[in-house]
């Protein structure tokens, strides 16, 4: 995958992120035989940003090592460049981590509240929706309409995870999501510290933004005395434990996070 990326990017210079990004969307709809006619959210971004290039497309059929959802999100996480990963901290967890996570902590009998307060596109989130999608038998739609929440500050990565949302059920149940998702462009930082997010979801699962004290951003700063854990210079993904036991429902706390 990182080989098939990195020459993408470099044959295709002259076009930025997201016009790859619905390219490789493109493809797999196409690959997958998917209808997106009521798929708002896939048509739009795909008749705004995909190019009319011809032989990118042609590359991407002849090249691409895409095969399922999960290699759309590591070539969405691979695109990220590293300025952005530096500055908010974008690590990839291996889906064999996030499918041990996920099932060591969706054990309940009770279809469980889920939420990732820093999902990025939503990577942690999607492996979380199939398990539940297996072990309870309800429909995408269900699973993304009420029992997950993501929350991240890049608004772009916000987008990213509803178009990996809508793939995902299409996909598999050939429903596209016609509705509100609980999908948060917002910082974490200030956003989770509000009350009405205490005691609100049964897990909280996810990879934390890893930014050392010297890059967090001016804008974050202020917001760190939200959390009795941040004393001196700490890493960012220290107050992020903190956010997610202060967000669990209940005595028998669920927290697994994954440290690269």
């Amino acid at each position: 995958m990182k080989a098939f990326i990195s020459q993408l990017q470099r044959k295709f210079n002259n076009l930025d992120v997201q016009n790859f990004e619905a390219a490789l969307v493109w493809h797999y709809i196409q690959k997958k035989q998917l209808n997106i006619q009521k798929a708002k959210t896939l048509d739009a971004f795909i008749e705004k940003h995909k190019p009319e290039n011809a032989q990118l497309e042609e590359y991407i059929n002849e090249n691409s090592v895409i095969d399922n959802i999960d290699g759309i999100i590591t070539a969405f996480e691979m695109l990220v460049n590293s300025n952005d990963k530096k500055t908010n901290g974008v690590i990839y967890t291996p889906l064999n981590i996030k499918e041990y996570i996920v099932k060591e902590t969706i054990i309940s009998d009770q279809i469980p509240a889920v939420a990732d307060p820093a999902c990025g596109c939503g990577s942690f989130l999607i492996t979380a929706a199939q398990w539940m999608h297996e072990k309870y038998h309800i429909s995408y739609l269900e699973i993304f309409k009420n029992h997950i929440t993501g929350f991240d500050i890049d608004k772009h990565s916000i987008e990213k995870a509803e178009l990996l949302f809508n793939l995902l059920s299409l996909e598999e149940d050939g429903v596209a999501l016609d509705c509100k998702l609980m999908l948060n462009a917002a910082n974490s930082i200030e956003e989770l510290a509000k009350e009405k997010y205490q005691g609100k979801f049964d897990i909280v699962i996810g990879n934390p933004p890893y930014v050392r004290s010297k890059n967090i951003s001016d804008d974050l700063k202020p917001h760190l005395k939200n959390w009795s854990v941040v004393a001196g210079n700490v890493d960012l993904y220290i107050p992020f434990y903190e956010i997610a036991i202060t967000a669990l429902w209940g005595i028998s706390l669920q927290i697994l996070f994954y440290k690269a």
